[in-house]
Order: C-alpha cells, then sequence, then structure tokens
C-alpha cells in the first residue's frame, strides 16, 4: 500500500474544514494545513486537530490565494505524493476505498481528478472540471501562479475515472448569474492572456468574444458525460469570469504600463522565486510584515509583489 500526504488549505473556514480533515485522517497518517485564519478560527482549528498527531499546522498571513504557498506546504509533507485538498472539497467513496491503489500504480507526474462544483448547502451540481491534483512532488515543478499552481505543459499527467469524484462546495452560482468577481487581483501571470502587451481594450473583448465563441462551442458539443446544463453553466461562468477581470484590469488606464512590467518580470522566475516563499524564515518575514503594516489578503500580496518589484530594479541599477 503506497503512502502519501493530504495538504489543506484553510482560511476561516473550520466549520466546511471539519469533513475533509476527517476523510484525510482516513486515508493518510501525514495531514499538513497551511491556515490563514484570523486568532479565534485559528483556535477553533487547533482546537479540531490538536488530539491527532498526524495533523501538523502551519500559520501563513492570508495572500489572497493560496498557490504562491503551495512550495512551501509540499516541503512539508513527508511522502512524495500529496493530493491537495481544501476545506470546501469531500473526497467520495470510491476515491477514500481506492486511493491507495491509484498510487501505487501511477506512472503519471499529476493526477487529475473530477470535480464537481455545488452550491455551499451541497444540494444544487454547478458544473464538472479538473481541478483536484493528486501531484509527485519531487517530479513536478511548482509555479505558484495564481489558479496554476503546477506546471502541467512540462508534465505527465493522467485523468481518474469520473466515478472518483470530489465534491466541492463553490458557491459559483452567484459568479454564473452574472455577478463576477468583486475584487481582481492586477498580478495573475498565469494564463497567456493577450494583455502581455497594450493591445487596449477594445481588441481585447474581440479577442474574449472569439475565445467564449471557441471554448463555448467546443464545451457544448463535446461528448462530454456531464448534462447539458452542466456544460452551459460552465460557459456562463467563464465569460462571467473574464468580463469581471477585463473590467478590473482596465479599471485604472495609468496603471496598465507598469502592471504588464511587474507581470513581465514574474514570468521570467514564478512567483515563489519572486517573492522567495521557501522557508519557515520566509514564512515568518511575510506574517511580521503583515503584523507590522496591517495588510492581508490580495492587498498584501500586490505589497509583497511592488517591494520585490523595486528591490529587483535597485539590484539592477547597482550592477
Amino acid at each position: 500500500m503506497a503512502n502519501f500526504s493530504v495538504f489543506i488549505s484553510t482560511k476561516d473556514d473550520i466549520s466546511y474544514a471539519e469533513e475533509p480533515i476527517k476523510q484525510a485522517l482516513q486515508v493518510s497518517d501525514d495531514i499538513v494545513i497551511v491556515d490563514s485564519s484570523n486568532p479565534e478560527n485559528y483556535k477553533k482549528l487547533m482546537d479540531v486537530c490538536r488530539r491527532y498527531k498526524q495533523i501538523r499546522i502551519y500559520w501563513v498571513a492570508p495572500l489572497g490565494h493560496r498557490e504562491p504557498l503551495f512550495y512551501y506546504a509540499l516541503n512539508k509533507c513527508k511522502y512524495t505524493w500529496v493530493l491537495h485538498l481544501n476545506a470546501f472539497e469531500r473526497m467520495n467513496e470510491s476515491l477514500i476505498k481506492d486511493i491507495h491503489n491509484i498510487v501505487s500504480k501511477a506512472t503519471a507526474d499529476i493526477i487529475k481528478i473530477d470535480s464537481t462544483h455545488y452550491d455551499l448547502d451541497g444540494k444544487d451540481p454547478i458544473f464538472t472540471s479538473q481541478n483536484i491534483f493528486l501531484i509527485n512532488k519531487e517530479r513536478v515543478k511548482v509555479l505558484g501562479y495564481i489558479h496554476y499552481g503546477f506546471d502541467l505543459d512540462r508534465s505527465k499527467i493522467s485523468t481518474l475515472e469520473h466515478k472518483y469524484n470530489v465534491k466541492h462546495l463553490s458557491g459559483y452560482k452567484p459568479f454564473i448569474e452574472g455577478e463576477g468577481y468583486k475584487n481582481m487581483n492586477h498580478y495573475m501571470p498565469a494564463e497567456k492572456y493577450i494583455w502581455r502587451k497594450p493591445y487596449g481594450k477594445k481588441k481585447y473583448a474581440i479577442y474574449l468574444v472569439l475565445k467564449w465563441i471557441y471554448l463555448g462551442s467546443k464545451r457544448l458539443f463535446s461528448l462530454s458525460r456531464e448534462p447539458l446544463q452542466s456544460r452551459i453553466n460552465v460557459i456562463r461562468f467563464m465569460i462571467a469570469h473574464d468580463k469581471a477581470r477585463l473590467n478590473s484590469f482596465y479599471a485604472n488606464p495609468d496603471e496598465i504600463p507598469h502592471q504588464l512590467k511587474v507581470q513581465q518580470e514574474i514570468r521570467k522566475v514564478g512567483i515563489i522565486n519572486y517573492l522567495h516563499l521557501y522557508t519557515d524564515q520566509d514564512i515568518r518575514r511575510i506574517n511580521n510584515y503583515s503584523k507590522r503594516t496591517g495588510l492581508s489578503g490580495s492587498k498584501l500580496f500586490v505589497d509583497l509583489v511592488e517591494n520585490a518589484y523595486r528591490e529587483h530594479n535597485k539590484q539592477t541599477q547597482r550592477s
């Protein structure tokens, strides 16, 4: 039987986190939780976990996203294979039963697992995606980019059958109904967006429309086993997501040239290298900075990126 670690991300969602923690205890003797909760919820998490010696908890100031902390978290896991979950994800019975055999027979670097998204009440399925991974941490490059934690382009990937499914309580319905993202981060150098060059809002909007037509038709007429409504929901979410990002990105046109420069710098080395998110000492530095400045979430993340960018420019000028 192959051993593997479970890494769980939490932030002020302790009541939801109890279920994936219980499931993790069924399948692994090494559970790493990276938590960014406020003091009250951190205490609740400690109360839930303190009686289990298999669980280790590391507190990190909230950065607004979990992916920049992937390298740090994986290094805390003692086994080569790691399953990553968050507080809103639950494995089904088939996956719990067979996951050790799946790991022992694995030949890929990354194993994708279907994730069916539900409203937070867990009753209404919205759509299915593949954003749950089993990772061989010795063979996968960790990027830390927001929404793209790992280098999928250079990894050998396999996909589990749909019977091995993770239930994701996502609360995506407001996005699908058009509310979109309220707070967007300017530094999201993960996807190959056309805004790498300042083409302008109109040309970018045309690009998005063509993208929606292509990906939407591909999704709508695919031979997927998902219900038709589920495929339509994915398209609606994709459109709401991109429209919100477009509006946010161009909210302040004066900032665009600077944002592009920063994104180019980050792409050269990756966000983890850029912010030095490796060790306990690095995490203490960020935690102390957050405490000193009072910043947290995306504001903290953006401030850290800006500081790194200024420091990089100073070093460039010295050399």
